[in-house]
């Protein structure tokens, strides 16, 4: 029996050419959150497709490695930290050209300036001074921006157990929702706090079957399945969930590698149950077993 949890769907192997071409068409050159849930599917949908072509394959040394270095070739190097630092550009560079478009109530506003202050009755000097009043919120919006943004990325830089609450924390409201001060800085806080666990499985996905690959590649070689992780890898991978090594454990002549997931309970299942679909953990069980 051969199980995977990635999906069903095989994908072609793919060299390192045709993948940085491919981001090259679908535009994901650019740096900001839209692109890096575009790669994070588009990792995943590669990553199912090696998981169950190594689970035909089995112990394959040439199939493992090419595996494992096709994973790697098409591993997107935007991470969460660098896509924040663009999005963080984007809402800055629309700030101005939102503000100074958006005239309906200008009229409005030439009249209550011109209650506060009688010498604002001249045309001109309206102008003038709503010029400096959406200039002046501009740069508040601005710096409102900056603020909230330097938060959410220190968050992000942090090991997941502990990114999530400083995560949730920096992804509050920067201030009143009606104030439009921050009006720019509040947008997008409710997919922001998501992005964590998203970009920690989609991590822990391409690094289990790269695992996996090179764990299949050791049985190959050696007749037998490591007892421990550390028997097959120089470095031991770790678990973007904790940072710590992944579960692993041999199943007769098979294994589980697994990640310990959102919750930190995940241990990897039992053989033959069926997944809720949110674990991330490749098994492999040969036909015979």
């Amino acid at each position: 029996m051969v199980r995977t949890r990635f999906g069903g769907q095989q994908n072609e192997l793919t060299n390192g050419t045709r993948a940085r071409d491919q981001r090259k068409v679908t535009g994901i050159g650019s740096m900001d959150i839209s692109s890096f849930v575009l790669n994070l599917n588009l990792n995943s949908t590669t990553n199912r497709g090696m998981a169950d072509i190594l689970q035909f394959a089995g112990p394959n040394p040439r199939v493992d490695e090419l595996i494992a270095n096709t994973i790697d070739i098409n591993r997107s190097d935007l991470g969460l930290r660098r896509a924040l630092r663009g999005e963080m550009v984007v809402a800055l560079t629309s700030i101005g050209a939102a503000a100074y478009a958006n005239v309906e109530n200008m009229d409005e506003l030439k009249t209550a300036l011109a209650k506060e202050d009688k010498k604002l009755k001249n045309p001109k000097a309206q102008k003038s001074a709503v010029e400096r009043w959406q200039e002046n919120l501009v740069c508040a919006q601005q710096a409102a921006i900056i603020h909230k943004y330097r938060e959410i990325i220190k968050a992000a830089g942090m090991i997941y157990p502990y990114q999530i609450p400083d995560m949730a924390k920096a992804c509050e409201n920067a201030g009143d929702p009606l104030d439009p001060v921050y009006t720019f800085a509040n947008m997008g806080l409710d997919t922001l706090r998501g992005l964590s666990s998203k970009d920690a499985r989609a991590r822990a996905e391409g690094e289990l079957v790269t695992s996996a690959a090179r764990l299949l590649g050791y049985r190959a070689k050696n007749g037998a399945f490591p007892e421990k992780l550390a028997d097959a890898f120089k470095e031991i991978p770790c678990d973007t969930f904790e940072g710590e090594a992944y579960g692993y454990r041999r199943e007769g002549e098979g294994f589980v590698i697994y990640s310990i997931g959102e919750t930190g309970k995940f241990d990897g299942g039992k053989l033959g149950e069926d997944s809720t679909g949110k674990e991330a953990l490749f098994r492999y069980a040969p036909k015979t077993q």
